[in-house]
């Protein structure tokens, strides 16, 4: 409707809601404008078509309201219009200060929502350290069709073989693609197949609209009906079962004949179109930006920056398999292999910048652990040096103690030594 322009105020109620929805998805270049107002508030029935003619009583342009209730309305038209036209101008303009948005949507035949509250934590360990960025929730219409195939194939030289199969189908309904085709090398066709067979969708749902996330309802983008759906799914059926049926021939002995499934041998056992939610996420830690998309019913993920299960590096920023990553004695931080090294004595893992200490015996780092003095040399040295005098017990590097005897060697402190040779 090229340059009408249609103005409506109407209630905030659930089923006014899912209109909202639905107008708010139309392209830039129409001309709807919609004002929400408080529940309660808008119960009169205006209609004003070009200020020229009006309709006023308890009537809805429904089929119901039109066909199967009793309601009483006036039309009115031109100069008698113009009351009602005003009355309804009054309306606008005095709800436009009020105008809120919807705060529910209602959808049938819809896959169950994981909330966003579980949706929204990656699989990873460290996912505290992540900023969430952007979060939506949308959702996409699908033909899900069942099927069986059963047909009698005559053979030549009186022979004939039984051809059987059955399954699913899956038919995006916004693009028309059959997403079978994809099914072995396309992960995300796959998953979306196995989860419309294995989940049972609601009659109902009511989705609750959030300042956390965005609501996208695709349900309005279907470009086939349920007839060329079925089209598309016996095509499909075809080509799965198109084959080489082997017979015997009596003078050439075996040979081949191709073979395709006729449509009456397809019987359509069910045609349903199911609405498939889909969880959005971007993330940031520091410089870099990671996104996850997952089907919302399941959790399973069709698309990730993270490894599963892995972590964050919160020095870098990268995402690493857990087993490259490296948990900090010191501050507790995962890290990845490039910002961490080890204590020469403890062994324990720590970041780069928490070890300073270089045991001069080894010339390695040490971690304050680990780092001792020597009461001789007075140095700084590690723990894994340590030697203990055999007589006073003294604690020292392996460079001030000595050893004496040839057969039954002793290790003694210089003082302890001395005493000894005397």
């Amino acid at each position: 409707m090229q340059g009408v322009e249609v103005r409506i105020v109407t209630s905030d109620d659930v089923y006014n809601a899912e209109t909202y929805s639905y107008l708010s998805q139309l392209p830039q270049t129409t001309n709807f404008d919609v004002h929400f107002v408080k529940k309660e508030t808008v119960h009169s029935k205006i209609y004003v078509i070009d200020d020229k003619y009006a309709v006023e009583g308890s009537v809805n342009f429904t089929y119901r309201g039109l066909n199967q209730q009793t309601n009483n309305f006036v039309i009115y038209e031109n100069q008698e219009a113009d009351q009602v036209a005003n009355d309804f101008k009054s309306l606008w303009i005095g709800f436009k200060s009020e105008n809120i948005p919807p705060t529910q949507s209602t959808l049938e035949n819809i896959l169950p929502i994981q909330p966003y509250e579980k949706a929204v934590v990656p699989e990873i360990i460290n996912s505290n350290i992540l900023k969430v960025v952007s979060a939506k929730l949308f959702v996409r219409p699908y033909y899900k069709i069942r099927y069986s195939l059963l047909e009698n194939v005559r053979l030549p030289w009186y022979q004939q073989t039984v051809v059987e199969d059955g399954g699913t189908v899956v038919i995006d309904a916004g693009t028309a693609d059959v997403l079978n085709y994809n099914q072995s090398s396309n992960y995300d066709s796959s998953l979306r197949i196995l989860e419309l067979i294995k989940v049972v969708p609601l009659k109902k749902s009511v989705i609750d609209f959030s300042d956390k996330y965005e609501f996208e309802n695709q349900q309005w983008n279907v470009k086939i009906n349920n007839y060329k759906s079925e089209d598309l799914a016996i095509d499909y059926i075809k080509q799965k079962n198109r084959q080489e049926l082997h017979y015997n021939d009596k003078y050439q002995g075996l040979k081949y004949i191709s073979y395709v499934p006729s449509n009456r041998a397809i019987t359509i056992l069910s045609n349903d179109l199911i609405l498939v939610p889909t969880w959005q996420f971007r993330y940031v830690f520091m410089d870099k930006e990671f996104e996850r998309v997952l089907l919302a019913s399941s959790g399973e993920i069709l698309k990730s920056s993270f490894h599963n299960g892995g972590v964050v590096c919160e020095e870098c920023g990268g995402s690493i398999p857990k087993q490259s990553a490296y948990h900090c004695v010191d501050c507790k931080k995962w890290l990845c292999t490039s910002e961490v090294t080890a204590c020469s004595s403890c062994k324990g893992i720590f970041h780069i910048d928490h070890l300073s200490k270089i045991c001069p015996i080894c010339n390695e780092l040490l971690c304050d652990n680990c780092a001792t003095i020597c009461p001789i040399c007075k140095r700084l040295y590690g723990k894994n040096h340590s030697e203990t005098c055999k007589d006073c017990g003294l604690l020292l590097c392996s460079d001030c103690i000595v050893c004496s005897g040839t057969v039954f060697k002793k290790k003694r402190c210089p003082k302890c030594e001395l005493k000894y040779k005397k």
